[in-house]
């Protein structure tokens, strides 16, 4: 089976963008294809594909379904991932209208984008199928920024694909968690890709809401949990919490849900000291058991050592 990659390095960009006068077939075959991501998760590769189906809704349904399974080849993977579902798909005269579950928006960004892309680069080969929109739930989605993507058509991902990929990064956090017992913090490395653009600091408050990996641990932030705003200032973190951080039911000690945030922000970023407040409030006793009234230090006699 046919293969070639779709790479989206600059330079290679610079030559696709340059062979214009070459002919669709010439520079990548007779196609259709399907669009998978490859094992490392940094661009497409496509692999040939017939269409059987007699109706541009059959033709969709049919390629959400192969971009959702496991591809038979071990070099590439499905660009959607298992826990993303496909509620409702539509198609009305050119457009198709995707609307996802809300696991959706737990993609990193360049994951997201990629799955995008291998979406709007299989259907628009649909012969009817001019362009494409995704939805969480029946509201349109929209970027990490907040930008509303609406539609997108074949060439639409080039610019976003390469601007993700090449703001792309990858580190090694170390966080703390709660240990069974819900009265000490046990620390746990973990390897995540994330956007150029976001912070060390809201990184790993983000990392910290999706819980630990580690047997017995548990974690010291609950999901519902929203952060309003987190910044770093004369070496204070300050980290701002909607009222749900006072309103949940933790199942861990006070203090070591306040010393997890503490401890993982001040080992990963450039921080000294963190300053917690909700919704903008310092004067508060988080649980009825730690004021909030003064920036934290690290607090090392909590954390529990192998």
């Amino acid at each position: 089976m046919k293969r070639q990659k779709i790479t989206v390095i600059i330079g290679v960009l610079m030559l696709v963008l340059l062979s214009g006068c070459q002919s669709k077939e010439e520079k990548e075959g007779k196609g259709p294809f399907l669009y998978y991501v490859n094992m490392e998760g940094t661009a497409l590769e496509k692999e040939s594909y017939e269409i059987k189906e007699d109706t541009p809704e059959k033709a969709v349904n049919k390629m959400l379904e192969k971009l959702a399974e496991t591809p038979e080849t071990i070099e590439v993977k499905a660009p959607i991932p298992p826990e993303v579902k496909i509620k409702k798909v539509e198609v009305k005269a050119d457009e198709v209208h995707i609307h996802m579950n809300e696991k959706y928006l737990e993609l990193e960004e360049v994951e997201e984008i990629l799955c995008r892309a291998s979406i709007v680069q299989s259907l628009t080969q649909i012969d009817g199928i001019e362009k494409v929109a995704f939805y969480i739930g029946e509201e349109p989605f929209r970027t990490k920024s907040g930008d509303v993507v609406g539609f997108m058509k074949a060439d639409s991902f080039v610019k976003d694909t390469k601007n993700a990929l090449k703001s792309s990064q990858q580190t090694t956090l170390t966080l703390f968690f709660a240990n069974e017992k819900g009265d000490g913090l046990i620390s746990e490395k973990v390897n995540v890709r994330y956007s150029g653009d976001t912070s060390i600091e809201k990184l790993v408050i983000e990392q910290l809401m999706k819980g630990p990996e580690t047997s017995g641990a548990k974690p010291v932030l609950p999901s519902q949990v929203k952060v309003l705003n987190v910044s770093v200032k004369d070496g204070i973190c300050y980290v701002n919490f909607d009222k749900q951080f006072w309103e949940q039911k933790f199942d861990v000690e006070p203090k070591v849900v306040i010393y997890g945030i503490v401890n993982s922000l001040i080992s990963n970023g450039k921080a000294s000291r963190v300053q917690i407040s909700v919704e903008g409030e310092t004067s508060v006793k988080f649980q009825e058991a730690v004021y909030l009234n003064e920036p934290f230090d690290r607090n090392v006699e909590l954390v529990e050592h192998e």
